[in-house]
């Protein structure tokens, strides 16, 4: 939000100690965030709890209180208040949480308690299912021959498990590319189209180059030909390689992109996931790739890949 404005989003749901973070390393041209406060919201208290139990001993409970004592000590508490937080300590001032940094220190709300698992399912669901606004996300998905061994595998089960969780409101087109870029398998949320997802991720094989830039243009225009009114468009790219005799050069990539980026009418952002070791992939032309409409590059293994899935979801 601060490094694209307000066009990017407007609102987001963060902790005080983020928007502290955030406002303090601005730079002079970066939009100033703020934080609002709720009547009532979730405060997250860090806490340190001893058991009153039997199988806790005399040596481990004096242990554990001078610990305690540790933590709450001014030294230590001023760590917290240098990172934003607001100290448990009366005696040490939250010296971040100051209106030059978007916050209020003397802001004044009710706490409430945290629901329980299953109401959070629920809660997401619901607002999955009938509230959010429904996307068209075109899923970008380099099947190369650097893709072999166990990394196209690991992406399959990524993608199997972020098809599965789709939205009824929510359409995917899905590209595979290597040195070929075929027609999408279009998919909607649903049992309807569960199969044909499952059936694209599953006949993934792993050859031929890696035409990276092509794919990437190729997908946006799909987004433009096929978008309905009111949808969240977003291109998201899961790569290992490095691009490999694509038409298209990066200056004339990234200026189509920012075309029709978040600064424009069309507001298509491009998420870009280099997957694998350092080095498989060129770290900095994916960034650029993202960065110059407004999304954003990340690098992912195969133990962080679903959740980068899972975050983008929630996102789109």
């Amino acid at each position: 939000m601060q490094r694209n404005g307000p066009f990017w989003a407007s609102v987001a749901s963060v902790y005080e100690s983020s928007v502290v973070g955030v406002n303090s390393r601005r730079s002079g041209s970066e939009e100033v965030l703020q934080a609002v406060y709720p009547a009532a919201t979730y405060a997250s208290t860090m806490r340190a709890i001893l058991p009153n139990a039997p199988w806790v001993s005399p040596q481990e409970k004096a242990a554990a209180e001078l610990l305690i004592e540790r933590l709450q000590s001014p030294e230590i508490q001023k760590l917290a208040a240098d990172q934003g937080l607001r100290p448990a300590n009366p005696a040490v001032p939250a010296s971040r949480v100051v209106a030059a940094y978007g916050a209020d220190p003397r802001a004044v709300y009710d706490s409430l308690r945290a629901p329980r698992p299953a109401v959070v399912e629920a809660m997401i669901r619901t607002w999955r299912d009938l509230v959010k606004k429904p996307s068209r996300v075109a899923l970008v998905v380099d099947s190369s021959g650097s893709m072999s061994g166990e990394k196209l595998p690991s992406a399959q089960r990524s993608l199997q498990a972020y098809l599965a969780a789709i939205g009824p409101r929510d359409t995917v087109g899905l590209f595979d590319f290597d040195n070929r870029l075929p027609e999408p398998v279009v998919i909607r949320g649903g049992p309807a189209d569960a199969a044909k997802g499952q059936a694209f991720v599953a006949g993934l094989v792993a050859d031929g180059g890696t035409r990276l830039h092509d794919a990437v243009s190729g997908a946006r225009d799909w987004l433009r030909r096929s978008h309905k009114p009111g949808e969240i468009l977003a291109v998201v790219v899961l790569t290992d390689g490095r691009d490999q005799g694509s038409r298209l050069g990066l200056d004339a990539l990234k200026a189509e992109l920012k075309r029709s980026g978040f600064g424009g009418d069309e507001r298509i952002g491009v998420f870009t996931i280099g997957y694998g070791n350092p080095g498989d992939f060129d770290a900095d032309v994916l960034r650029q790739i993202a960065e110059s409409n407004g999304g954003e590059f990340t690098q992912g293994n195969p133990e962080s890949i679903l959740r980068r899935m899972e975050d983008l979801q929630m996102a789109f």
